[in-house]
């Protein structure tokens, strides 16, 4: 199963720091996969909200997934520099 995901970027250059980030999410994401078989593929969605602080060097990491059965099942954030 592949889960669909998005990646909305705020403040963050998308040459730069997108690319690398994409690489290292995907290989995190495949693990969610043995997780969400009982899930319809097309019923399952991923939200990665990646902020960066306009005027200091901190970021911000937000996660939400959809899964049929619950709104949201899993939302987590992460701040730090």
């Amino acid at each position: 199963m592949r889960i669909c995901w998005n990646i909305v970027a705020k403040n963050i250059s998308p040459d730069n720091a997108r690319l690398p980030l994409e690489k290292k999410l995907q290989q995190k994401i495949a693990k969610f996969d043995r997780h969400l078989v009982r899930f319809p593929p097309d019923a399952v969605h991923l939200q990665i909200v990646l902020e960066k602080h306009p005027r200091k060097d901190r970021y911000l990491a937000s996660l939400t997934l959809r899964v049929p059965e619950h709104a949201e099942f899993c939302r987590i954030r992460e701040e730090g520099c």
